[in-house]
């Protein structure tokens, strides 16, 4: 069997600055028409940029949360300690 029988013929395509929340949104969506675990990544001016898949925005979503999480410590950190 060849890979032709096994390929996304129309991939989801998103451009760089599309929001990872948004990519992950399309993905988890009951019926996504494209069945991938990964999007297309194009630059405005249509040129290939790369692949973005799920575990690539889990890593995202993960970081920003704790990223998040680790400046608000330090800002509950230097409230008490200013106290």
């Amino acid at each position: 069997s060849s890979v032709e029988e096994y390929i996304v013929a129309k991939p989801a395509i998103v451009s760089a600055d599309t929001d990872v929340y948004e990519v992950v949104h399309q993905i988890v969506q009951p019926g996504f028409r494209f069945q991938v675990s990964g999007v297309i990544v194009i630059a405005h001016d249509g040129m290939l940029i790369g692949m973005l898949s799920e575990v690539d925005c889990l890593w995202a979503m993960t970081n920003s949360f704790y990223t998040v999480a680790t400046q608000e410590a330090r800002l509950e950190t230097n409230r008490v300690s200013l106290e």
